[in-house]
């Protein structure tokens, strides 16, 4: 007979994580918005692309805010974020309309 595949760390935080509020993982997204922001301005030369990345990492998290979309803090696997669900359809397009539009920038800016 196979072992249980579930680790009881992985359970407990995944457990604590459901239990913090929505807007957390809006606004750790939005931190991180900022400082590529910040980290593409500073940058010398600037990059545009890092900095493309912010705006569009913001406007997303805000536009899926604001529609009723779920979000929680996600730190595993070697991560740092959230992981936003419950995207209405035309947000998902906006959203990966605008990643495509941020790859085509840092591309072209390099």
């Amino acid at each position: 007979m196979r072992a249980s595949s579930s680790n009881p760390l992985n359970d407990l935080v995944n457990s604590l994580l459901g239990r913090i509020p929505n807007w957390v993982g809006f606004g750790i997204i939005i931190i991180i918005g900022i400082i590529a922001i910040v980290a593409g301005a500073t940058n010398n030369p600037v990059t545009v692309g890092l900095i493309a990345f912010g705006v569009w990492a913001i406007g997303s998290s805000i536009l899926a805010w604001v529609t009723g979309a779920s979000s929680r803090p996600d730190g595993f696997n070697g991560s740092f974020g959230a992981t936003i669900t419950n995207l209405q359809p035309w947000v998902w397009w906006i959203v990966f309309g605008g990643l495509v539009v941020v790859v085509i920038i840092a591309i072209a800016a390099r």
